[in-house]
């Protein structure tokens, strides 16, 4: 992610796993705010389910549950317009994804993964077994 001057800062995240998103901006020059949508959208009349502010120094880091292929929308900005440089980390921590099954074999990978290969998705958290395959 490369590093911004702005007061204020939009993205959208695909999440990697189903668990915990780490979003933090501890670190930058100024004083943050973070928020993290349920959906890219990111309309200012939409409910942040993750809000932080101050919470490493001047600096803000949340933590809150995702799904793995989900999008999330971040925003990032500067309290009272405040401006400076810093990257915001993400971290996703927890199952990276499910059984993957096709006619040569099962493997694990994400959903957007299987889809892109044309295998069949066993589900999040799901494992491949001896007998995988795309007719089950």
């Amino acid at each position: 992610m490369r590093r911004r001057s702005s007061a204020l800062t939009s993205f959208s995240y695909d999440a990697t796993c189903t668990g915990t998103l780490t979003a933090s901006a501890c670190g930058s020059s100024y004083d943050t705010k973070l928020a993290v949508y349920p959906d890219c959208s990111r309309s200012r009349h939409q409910h942040a389910p993750g809000c932080n502010d101050d919470s490493c120094g001047l600096e803000s880091e949340l933590s809150i549950g995702v799904e793995v292929g989900h999008q999330y929308g971040i925003r990032i900005g500067g309290y009272r317009q405040a401006r400076g440089t810093g990257a915001p980390t993400l971290t996703c921590s927890g199952v990276r994804g499910g059984a993957c099954c096709g006619t040569q074999g099962c493997s694990i990978a994400t959903l957007i993964e299987c889809d892109f290969e044309g295998r069949a998705y066993q589900g999040t958290g799901t494992s491949c077994s001896p007998d995988s395959d795309a007719d089950g």
